[in-house]
């Protein structure tokens, strides 16, 4: 019997996503960056990968549709994918075809509108209530903190609003707000400082350096509110 010699030069077909993502959470957006689905991944082959949200019913989508994958894991980082739907069940979705997007695709990536109280002030100086500043300005250089709304979150900044234009671009500050049962403090840097026209200021706020177990707090609560919109539309 004569054995086929294999070719050398035939290597195994590449995995879409690195194996150490297994278990990283992800969001499932269509191309018009509609929010479809939210998971983890379960699965990752040469082929395909697979995504489920235990505990929650997976939305239906049809066979061949085109949709993107924001990957997220606090030790690797971000992922952004873009693939087809071959199977959608209650239970999982599977996705082929898979190719990497550029990296501003990340941008919008598990982001959710929100309206909560917080506070943002200069590293080493506690938020903490104190009498006597008479100004928003004052509060935050005497460590009362610059109250702010969260108005719209992610896992890399949030957007917010306060009463005056105290901090520039570049500041490096510590944000205090509670989204959840737990008191978070992000340290991070104002990127873009927006004056609108009801006088308010806008300051676009990036996170650096979050603790794993804040992340984890907030990749829950952003979850939850990405799974709230989603049931809203199934309504």
């Amino acid at each position: 019997m004569l054995w086929k010699k294999e070719d050398p030069k035939k290597k195994e077909k590449p995995l879409p996503l690195p194996g150490e993502y297994l278990s990283s959470v992800c969001e499932v957006k269509t191309v018009k960056n509609e929010l479809v689905a939210t998971g983890t991944i379960t699965e990752i082959t040469p082929e395909y990968i697979q995504i489920a949200d235990r505990g929650n019913t997976m939305v239906g989508l049809r066979f061949g549709s085109v949709v993107k994958v924001n990957i997220f894991n606090s030790r690797l980082g971000y992922r952004v994918l873009e693939g087809k739907v071959y199977l959608s069940t209650q239970q999982f979705l599977r996705l082929v075809e898979l190719n990497i997007l550029l990296d501003r695709e990340q941008r919008g990536a598990f982001r959710v509108r929100t309206s909560i109280r917080g506070k943002l002030f200069w590293p080493g100086k506690p938020a903490a209530a104190e009498p006597g500043a008479a100004s928003p300005a004052e509060a935050a250089i005497s460590g009362t903190g610059l109250s702010v709304t969260v108005e719209d979150l992610s896992v890399g900044g949030a957007l917010l609003r306060g009463e005056e234009r105290i901090f520039g671009g570049g500041d490096q500050l510590v944000l205090q707000f509670m989204p959840v049962n737990l008191m978070l403090q992000l340290n991070g840097v104002i990127r873009r400082v927006e004056s609108q026209e009801d006088g308010t200021v806008r300051y676009g706020f990036e996170f650096q350096d979050i603790p794993d177990a804040q992340q984890d707090a907030l990749c829950a609560y952003l979850f939850q509110r990405q799974r709230e919109q989603i049931n809203q539309r199934r309504r």
